[in-house]
């Protein structure tokens, strides 16, 4: 499984998410939305996961890939955050 680490700056620490399934499977700035859906459908999916892409590398057929993700997983129930709203939500201020 491969991991992003995201840093929260008001709280000076870094949190790891999984990143799995990945979204760009063809390579960077390479979304593929029936890959995607396929290594959906075969992995175990974590409550939560990272996704990243790199939209300045996308062609318009990019576009259109990353948006079919994007409403599949919103279809599926998902939510998304910034990653440094998802550290300020699961470390306290002190």
């Amino acid at each position: 499984m491969e991991s992003v680490f995201a840093l929260s700056k008001e709280k000076g620490v870094k949190v790891s998410a999984p990143m799995n399934p990945r979204g760009e499977v063809d390579g960077t700035g390479k979304p593929n939305f029936a890959k995607f859906k396929a290594e959906y459908a075969q992995k175990k999916q974590p409550s939560f996961s990272a996704i990243q892409f790199h939209p300045g590398y996308f062609g318009d057929e990019h576009f259109k890939e990353y948006a079919k993700i994007l409403d599949f997983l919103l279809a599926d129930g998902w939510t998304f955050v910034l990653p440094s709203e998802y550290v300020d939500a699961q470390v306290p201020v002190k």
